[in-house]
């Protein structure tokens, strides 16, 4: 019989003891000091033990093993090991390295260098207070391409990015299906543990077939629809890192194919709904993805840069333009040059951190927009789909914050036009905002994409569910840097996009593995109706069931308390919201040194008008 933990914050100190295990545990598997770690944002920031997996065969089982015989009978609140996917970190390249001013040479970009297993970035469900991250060595990334009856899957272990998967197939003329997220440097499996999807083609969870790992208590397990079926159903589609997985399999590998992306940019709300019967997004059936960047969001008047982009996505007929003979072999390749194009990156904590400078934050956005892409007003590329797919060459390695509404729509028609008042309301209020030089988002984004039908009583929490057949899902996003997410100009758009949804009815969740406004602290706060209930207890007890029962809970070496409060196994405690991003505050050089590089950026972009407003500045 396990002896009840002594107390069940996790923030409490460990003991004498606890510290002795912990660290004899850790350099028995290579981690011979604490290290830091960060989630892919930069959200949830914690010093632990980092121990690299050569081994998944072995390793894992016997950690989780001793972490659960140790929590039964230490009586101190249980020690946690939670699964990270990352990899070793390159040198900055001296090209990302445009504003010397506020550089470092040799820094690593931490999107670089570490990701959560679930890809998340709420404090909720990733490593926050856990003593050991556990990280899966490139060398155990050993993927298996095989066929069996007449059909072609993939083997796919723990921590292997998706680029890297591309890579792999590429070379042997296969490609992954076409509903990976587009974010390409996120591991497979860490995604698929969130229930992520791609634009249009539903989540990338429809193409799992075999889930292998192990349960807290270090036991092997394996899901799929032959073995453990009511288990695999329930945690396919997002399990939120309740259990280890080593390995998936997947299904529909084909012969590599081309795409076609088409990109338009457009001046602003008005002109997409002018445009958008003309181009059928949604209604024609292409996956697309909607894109705002908050440029010149003040009245009519000045520059009229375009502030939204719309990407759409299809199998392409035609034979991309000819390349130079040999260079096929290099079509498909690691984006980790995530960066080259956001020539403002270096400024934004320095803009989010004194409210001097946050009139600049167009300048940033313009910048990144124009380097990123280009000024054309319709482009099209036709390549292999792993180049296609991933509209992204840059991304940011700062803090941000992601509001993700996941509401249900009966058509395209209605989804197409729910966006459009959506945006309406969003770009009026950013107009308002942008008078009293506040601008408290970094972008919006949307996307039209298949949901998984679940009927009464099956399924689990998968984000994508939607309650009838013929209904899909209209994803919404509102996402910001750092501390913005604070603000009270922030926080008043979210509570319209709330407040628009619930006025009309309309039902929608907010997706588990990203940020939720400040009363939602746990999932019985999103799965609110009779069929959503099902869901989340089939959920818990799958959980439940993983941990051997709920008298082993408490003891769990796989679950923080923090995890447990948001599942909904524990009561959510006063303190379960705080954050674990830093401040942002700019000192006085730190601002000359920004009005400087402002200075110059504006000069770049031939922008008078903003470079004398930041000497202005500069002077007084």
């Amino acid at each position: 019989m396990c002896a009840a933990p002594a107390s069940t914050k996790q923030t409490q100190l460990h003991n004498s003891e606890a510290e002795t295990y912990l660290r004899e545990l850790a350099n028995t598997h290579g981690a011979n000091r604490r290290s830091h770690w960060r989630n892919n944002n930069s959200t949830v920031r914690e010093i632990l033990y980092r121990i690299d997996m050569r081994d998944l065969l072995d390793t894992p089982f016997k950690i989780f093993r001793s972490l659960f015989s140790y929590n039964c009978s230490s009586g101190q609140r249980p020690l946690v090991a939670v699964p990270v996917a990352g990899w070793e970190p390159a040198p900055v390249p001296l090209g990302l390295r445009c504003l010397p001013l506020l550089s470092s040479k040799g820094r690593t970009h931490r999107l670089d260098s570490e990701y959560a297993q679930s890809f998340s970035l709420s404090d909720q469900t990733t490593a926050k207070y856990a003593d050991i991250a556990l990280r899966v060595s490139k060398v155990a990334q050993r993927m298996e391409l095989f066929k069996r009856n007449g059909r072609r899957y993939l083997r796919i272990p723990a921590g292997a990015r998706i680029t890297d998967i591309d890579q792999f197939l590429f070379k042997k003329g296969y490609a992954l299906p076409p509903n990976m997220p587009t974010l390409h440097v996120a591991s497979f499996v860490g995604a698929a543990a969130n229930g992520c999807y791609g634009p249009g083609f539903g989540p990338m969870t429809d193409n799992i077939v075999e889930i292998k790992g192990c349960n807290a208590l270090g036991q092997p397990i394996v899901l799929s629809k032959d073995v453990n079926p009511e288990l695999f159903e329930v945690l396919r589609d997002c399990h939120l890192g309740t259990l280890f997985v080593s390995e998936v399999t997947i299904g529909n590998i084909e012969p590599k194919y081309l795409m076609k992306r088409n990109n338009v940019l457009l001046a602003d709300v008005n002109v997409f709904q002018e445009r958008a019967g003309e181009l059928s997004w949604m209604v024609d059936g292409k996956p697309f993805i909607f894109m705002y960047i908050p440029v010149d969001i003040t009245e009519e008047g000045g520059d009229h840069f375009p502030r939204i982009r719309v990407t759409t996505l299809e199998r392409a007929d035609e034979k991309p333009p000819k390349k130079p003979k040999g260079t096929e072999s290099k079509r498909v390749k690691d984006f980790l040059d995530l960066m080259t194009a956001e020539a403002g990156e270096p400024l934004i904590d320095r803009i989010v951190g004194s409210k001097r400078l946050r009139q600049f934050f167009p300048l940033i956005h313009k910048s990144a927009a124009v380097k990123t892409y280009g000024c054309d007003p319709e482009t099209t590329e036709i390549d292999w789909s792993a180049e296609i797919y991933h509209i992204f060459r840059t991304y940011t390695d700062l803090p941000i914050y992601d509001y993700n509404w996941l509401i249900q729509v009966d058509s395209p028609k209605e989804g197409m036009g729910l966006l459009i008042d959506l945006m309406q309301m969003v770009e009026k209020e950013l107009k308002e905002c942008a008078r009293k030089d506040k601008y408290p988002l970094f972008n919006v984004f949307a996307r039209y994409l298949k949901g998984i039908h679940l009927p009464p009583g099956t399924g689990g929490i998968a984000p994508t569910a939607i309650d009838h057949e013929g209904q899909s899902i209209l994803s919404f996003e509102l996402l910001t840097y750092g501390d913005l997410y604070r603000t009270k100009s922030f926080k008043r758009l979210i509570g319209m996009v709330v407040g628009f949804l619930n006025e009309r009815g309309l039902k929608f969740k907010y997706h588990p593995g990203k940020h939720c406004p400040e009363n939602v602290r746990s999932l019985t706060d999103i799965f609110k109706d009779v069929v959503d209930q099902q869901r989340l207890e089939r959920f818990q007890d799958a959980v439940v069931q993983l941990h051997g029962g709920k008298d082993n809970l408490p003891f769990s070496p796989i679950l923080t308390d923090r995890k447990k409060e948001f599942i909904g196994l524990a009561p959510v405690s006063e303190d379960s919201q705080d954050r674990c991003a830093k401040h942002c505050t700019c000192s006085e050089k730190q601002e000359k040194q920004a009005l400087q590089a402002i200075i110059e950026l504006a000069e770049q972009d031939g922008d008078k008008v903003t470079a004398e407003r930041a000497r202005g500045l500069q002077s007084e």
